[in-house]
């Protein structure tokens, strides 16, 4: 990941850090990015609209509902039998999300089947967390990153 004044560096598109970004921005930015199986961008209340799908797919979620203002950027990733799902202030994920990306037999077993991190990537009053999932999905969907080393590099640059 390239550090760029104010932003991000991703295949050669910059993507600020110091504007919150909208839905509309994470949409264009995921097309520049040319991130494979992009499903879209989601309010909370939306997702349970989304029909399942069994192959590799990925998007992003906001914690409020189409009622509320945007509040903070998560995102996930399917990519086989692997679920991920990344959030830059590393808090539980949402029973909608959860529901969506587990099978029936995984929800009525309460089984954890979902990869996630649990480090804090993102300092508090920042509004990078849409740029962080943008990031995130490159860096699986489009350079196959494995899941342990991109929470790695973005610790690092959290610490530095």
């Amino acid at each position: 990941m390239a550090v760029a004044s104010g932003g991000l560096l991703l295949g050669g598109v910059k993507i600020s850090t110091d504007i919150a970004l909208t839905n509309i921005d994470l949409e264009n930015y995921a097309k520049k990015l040319k991130i494979p199986h992009f499903k879209g961008v989601y309010m909370r209340d939306e997702v349970k609209y989304l029909k399942k799908n069994r192959g590799n797919e990925c998007g992003i979620m906001n914690f409020n509902t189409t009622h509320e203002p945007g509040s903070h950027w998560v995102c996930w990733v399917k990519r086989g039998k692997e679920r991920i799902y990344f959030d830059s202030f590393a808090q539980h994920i949402p029973k909608e999300l959860e529901k969506y990306l587990k099978t029936t037999t995984e929800i009525k077993n309460d089984k954890s089947c979902i990869k996630r991190n649990y480090v804090v990537v993102q300092h508090i009053n920042t509004v990078e967390c849409g740029a962080l999932c943008l990031y995130t999905l490159y860096a699986l969907m489009c350079q196959q990153l494995p899941f342990n080393k991109l929470i790695y590099q973005l610790k690092l640059r959290y610490d530095s």
